[in-house]
């Protein structure tokens, strides 16, 4: 319990941290704790990846605007997916991302299919997520399948 309690009050050290940076400079500020793994965590290594590949989107996934924007879709299916694959319940990542979970089941279902018939702009995306997520958060876990 008192790893919960650290975890806690880590994480409300780095929410006054990135407040004061975002306030002070206009600037975002991304932390991601290595070991612990977060659903913000992987959302935030979702965002690195759209700078860098797709800035044009990245406000529809920082603010959670509601989209219909394949781009933006396309990002949150991916997380949705990688979300699932580090254990998270579709209940807890439609309530993260603003959606329900029934969308979230959808999300996956299409990220699953799209990976599996190789869908090159797709697995791009999912690919390079992928690649983020292991070099700020860690490795996937082994017990998963596309």
């Amino acid at each position: 319990m008192a790893a919960k309690k650290d975890f806690e009050i880590i994480e409300s050290e780095i929410h006054k941290f990135k407040s004061k940076i975002k306030t002070k400079y206009n600037q975002d500020v991304y932390v991601i704790i290595k070991n612990v793994v977060h659903m913000s965590s992987l959302y935030d290594c979702v965002i690195l990846t759209a700078q860098t590949h797709s800035p044009g989107f990245v406000d529809y996934l920082k603010e959670k605007k509601m989209t219909r924007l394949k781009e933006v879709v396309d990002y949150l299916y991916c997380f949705y997916h990688i979300a699932s694959i580090f254990g998270f319940t579709k209940s807890a990542i439609g309530k993260f991302s603003g959606r329900n979970h029934a969308t979230v089941i959808h999300g996956i279902n299409t990220a699953n299919n799209r990976l599996q018939m190789n869908d090159k702009e797709f697995v791009f995306k999912y690919e390079n997520i992928k690649q983020t997520v292991e070099e700020h958060v860690g490795p996937f876990p082994k017990n998963t399948e596309i």
